[in-house]
């Protein structure tokens, strides 16, 4: 399994924790599915929240929902979505995205890749954007 893979000697998930508990963020949340308890094992004592999406065989926006209702649940006024399998994102980046997030403006923040496509990281600022955005993706 790719998440458990290892990049310079730590599984990528593990690593990507890592970098995101380094960041501004106030909470890591990881959101578990395939092989649950060896991701789980994986990021034992990181302090980070697991939540099982028992409906991940469905596909990635199951993920995306089950992580964004378990926040809004609990009164996040946002979110920044990451995934696992990115190697080559750092605390930098991710601080560099919240930064600009916090502009009075911002609603939604994304990295762009490719020119036609927003990809993930993506932070979310208030419910009404974040549930709207995986709606449209399911």
């Amino acid at each position: 399994m790719k998440l458990l893979a290892e990049f310079e000697g730590v599984a990528l998930v593990r690593r990507s924790a890592q970098v995101a508990l380094g960041s501004s963020a106030h909470a890591v949340i990881v959101v578990t599915g395939h092989r649950r308890l060896e991701i789980e094992a994986a990021l034992d004592g990181l302090g980070v929240e697991c939540i099982e999406n028992t409906k991940y065989d469905h596909g990635m926006a199951t993920s995306l929902t089950t992580g964004i209702s378990y926040c809004d649940a609990r009164g996040a006024n946002a979110v920044l979505v990451l995934l696992a399998d990115m190697p080559g994102l750092t605390t930098a980046h991710l601080d560099r995205l919240l930064q600009l997030s916090a502009r009075p403006t911002a609603k939604w923040w994304c990295v762009q890749w490719e020119m036609a496509n927003p990809e993930i990281p993506l932070y979310f600022q208030n419910r009404y954007s974040r549930q709207s955005r995986v709606s449209k993706a399911m």
